[in-house]
């Protein structure tokens, strides 16, 4: 397979001169379209630019380079014979001139999306995102409002210039000493605002919820939750004085030589984390990765260093701006983080739902960074165990860029939502679900369930619990686990969930521990299936077409398929396609799963393993959707259908193929060819399968109304988690309230309506269903 070869971050001295910024620097957005053979060198040249961000690289399907660059670095690439193309000629005034075309329609497309949100969450007036006193205005609001959990709002520093650093708590714990506490920060980057709105959602989501939903008021009372939403005031104040209807796209912080300042996410210490990789950051003042002089030279990074030691703070999400990334460090590098179990399973736990790309710099933008708060907390790792960590969530697709539009806010915020949630969860002990499969033995349905402790702390020997469905007949213990390690435990399905009803039903999962409860919901097959496909690759290829791809060896499991076995990638820079070479029949079934085994490396900015299906006698191949996989980077397309990033170990995937039952399908992965020079592993595919199941009658015991079935032709959960599915033998209006009485969703179908539910609260709601001759409520719960 091939290795990966990291593109050097080298900024001599001769391309820099003495540009330092006076005035606001234009940026522009271009595309470079060197050879194929050229590729490399272009990368390599470009990454040398003073302006350049490793975050707004990417490499399109035809090997076109597309960049944000300032307008004397585009002149100097021109210069040097590059042939070069400006897509957005004034990035700043592109993204003023977008939030401006939408508040020209604003209204009611926006007033919806906030009915999924909490109700005190409101926009900015600066292209949607806050100003410096709005954010101070809305730190006082959630300490008017919820005075008893808002514990502190304090300066915990000041900036160069002399501006305040807001630092908020919230906890509703007793014990202030011994509960394990997280931070949040936004604004490293002056011009990354997104992560301060996102921060400022959950933190009034948390307040709004944190008594009518038990998971968040557990949480609360278990953890101390720190937020930073903007380390630098100085930077984003000087982006919105100087562009006020959005878009300013300073990057440092006010400090440094005539104001040049410091990145400050390459300021963070100690001396080998500031130094270390050499080409991570620059030591020229006029490079947007500029250092500083020394570690800790800046007061705002003094300031998070004296929160997190004062506070004794383990686990921190450091928000940036863009690329749909979940960037940690390299475990070479920093070795104090030994329990390489813990490390992938918590960063796929934190990517499971927003489809974001995990992995090192390297793989994920390319480049190396040194001076990073990841560094820094990783490097007061005790090497006999876990200490502190770090992870800096890169929101937003290439599309939303820098300063995403004002509609894109709230689901930006929603998308991030639930790491939030897990990473406050795993300060403690916390108990995840990291596998699930149904096993089917004499004539028994097992769940069988893989349990991790994501959490930094031993759970306890006792009290460990995981309930079915809300029934305490079905529920087991689990034996204590210390961080990162594993158990497997079964729990045996009643039989209405095998026998009777929908093929595929909600799985809710009840955990607790130490205090701690949370729900984990998927919906699953729980019906016997039918195996349509099995292939372990161990014998012939024939069901495929394999393009480039291939069997090689694997220590421990025999052949899978690999997607450049012994270094065949392609030359032609056309993407190498695995794809089925029969039609598959789903004819008769209502569920269907495709499930595979794969691990690998895939460059986060332009390399990837696409998944697609497509109805037989249909000309368009169709994205799918599934837990764990990623989001495209450079459009704002909501499908996790690809894999991208680090992948090292051998992970478990099973995608619903639901739209596609009762049809004939055809099925193929398509991987990207990443550019020349560029050393990585590519994907390994092991136990592909298809299989599938039907609904079967639905029954009420005794001949007496079933309360998942009030009426005989009307069939719903009492449960629900991303999707409330309501079937009906007629003409149905679904709407759902709640319990102030408040339509929050509605809709109109026949025989099946499913509401998208997945931005909702937990909680109770009411669900009232109408037809020509009845109409019922229903009380039923969003877990």
């Amino acid at each position: 397979m091939m290795r990966f070869f990291a593109l050097a971050l080298v900024l001599p001295l001769f391309l820099f001169g003495s540009r330092l910024q006076a005035q606001p620097t234009i940026y522009v957005k271009a595309e470079i379209m060197p050879s194929r053979d050229s590729l490399s060198s272009a990368i390599n040249f470009i990454q040398q630019l003073p302006s350049f961000d490793p975050h707004t690289l990417s490499i399109t399907e035809g090997q076109t380079l597309t960049v944000i660059l300032s307008r004397d670095d585009l002149d100097t690439l021109r210069n040097n014979g590059y042939n070069v193309n400006v897509v957005v000629e004034n990035l700043q005034k592109f993204y003023a001139r977008r939030a401006a075309e939408f508040e020209l329609k604003k209204g009611e497309s926006l007033n919806r999306s906030q009915s999924n949100s909490p109700d005190e969450f409101r926009t900015g007036s600066v292209a949607g995102f806050y100003s410096l006193e709005e954010l101070e205005g809305e730190l006082r609001r959630m300490k008017e409002r919820y005075p008893a959990l808002v514990s502190e709002v304090r300066s915990i520093g000041k900036s160069v210039e002399g501006r305040d650093i807001w630092g908020v708590r919230i906890t509703a714990a007793s014990d202030s000493v011994n509960t394990p506490a997280v931070l949040f920060t936004g604004l490293h980057h002056a011009r990354e605002p997104m992560g301060m709105m996102a921060i400022l959602y959950t933190m009034w989501h948390l307040l709004e919820q944190s008594e009518s939903s038990p998971d968040i008021n557990s949480l609360l009372r278990n953890r101390i939750l720190w937020f930073v939403p903007c380390v630098n005031p100085d930077g984003y104040f000087y982006n919105i004085t100087n562009y006020p209807e959005g878009g300013g796209l300073w990057r440092k912080n006010r400090g440094g030589t005539d104001s040049g300042g410091i990145d400050l996410n390459r300021n963070y210490g100690p001396e080998d984390n500031w130094r270390y990789p050499a080409d991570g950051a620059s030591n020229l003042p006029a490079s947007g990765l500029y250092r500083g002089t020394a570690p800790f030279s800046e007061p705002e990074i003094r300031a998070i260093r004296d929160l997190v030691n004062g506070e004794n703070i383990r686990l921190q999400l450091n928000h940036h701006s863009f690329g749909r990334l979940l960037i940690h460090l390299n475990r070479g590098l920093h070795p104090g983080l030994t329990d390489t179990a813990w490390h992938y399973l918590s960063a796929r736990s934190l990517t499971r739902e927003n489809g974001y790309a995990e992995g090192n710099p390297t793989i994920t933008i390319g480049s190396n960074a040194s001076g990073s708060s990841e560094g820094w907390m990783i490097s007061g790792t005790s090497k006999d165990g876990l200490g502190r960590y770090s992870w800096a969530p890169e929101i937003g697709s290439e599309e939303d860029g820098f300063w995403p539009a004002p509609e894109r806010i709230l689901p930006l915020c929603q998308e991030i939502l639930p790491a939030h949630i897990t990473v406050a969860r795993m300060a403690g002990s916390f108990c995840a679900i990291t596998d699930r499969t149904i096993i089917r033995e004499g004539g028994v349905s097992r769940l069988r369930l893989r349990v991790t402790n994501l959490g930094l702390i031993e759970t306890p020997s006792e009290g460990t619990t995981i309930t079915l469905n809300s029934v305490p007949q079905v529920q087991i213990e689990l034996p204590p686990l210390a961080p990162g390690v594993s158990t497997t435990a079964d729990i045996i399905l009643p039989e209405n969930m095998v026998l009777t009803g929908e093929a595929r039903q909600d799985v809710v999962l009840e955990v607790k521990t130490r205090g701690l409860i949370h729900f984990d919901s998927t919906a699953m097959i729980t019906h016997p299936t039918d195996i349509l496909l099995a292939d372990d690759f161990e014998g012939t290829l024939s069901l495929w077409n394999l393009d480039l791809w291939f069997t090689q060896n694997e220590n421990g499991r025999g052949r899978a398929l690999a997607d450049s076995p012994y270094e065949l990638y392609s030359l032609t820079g056309i993407p190498n396609v695995l794809e089925l070479a029969a039609p598959i029949s789903l004819v008769g079934y209502n569920a269907v799963d495709l499930s595979f085994q794969a691990r690998g490396e895939v460059l986060g900015i332009g390399h990837a393993l696409e998944i697609e299906v497509k109805r037989e006698g249909e000309p368009s191949w169709q994205k799918i959707d599934g837990d764990f996989l990623q989001k495209p980077r450079q459009t704002s397309g909501e499908e996790r259908s690809t894999i991208r990033g680090d992948h090292q170990s051998w992970q478990h995937y099973t995608i619903p193929l639901d739209d596609f039952a009762g049809k004939n399908i055809r099925l193929r992965m398509s991987m990207k060819t990443p550019p020349p020079g560029i050393r990585l592993e590519g994907v390994l595919i092991d136990d592909i399968a298809i299989t599938a199941a039907a609904d079967s009658p639905t029954s009420a015991e005794d001949g007496s109304e079933d309360e998942t079935a009030p009426q005989q032709n009307i069939v719903f959960p009492t449960m629900f988690a991303d999707v409330l599915a309501v079937r009906g033998d007629s003409e149905m209006r679904v709407q759902l309230f709640d319990l102030l009485g408040r339509e929050v969703l509605s809709a109109v179908g026949s025989k099946l309506v499913q509401l998208p539910t997945s931005a909702l609260p937990t909680g109770p709601y009411l669900l009232q269903v109408e037809t020509d001759s009845k109409t019922l409520v229903r009380k039923v719960i969003r877990q």
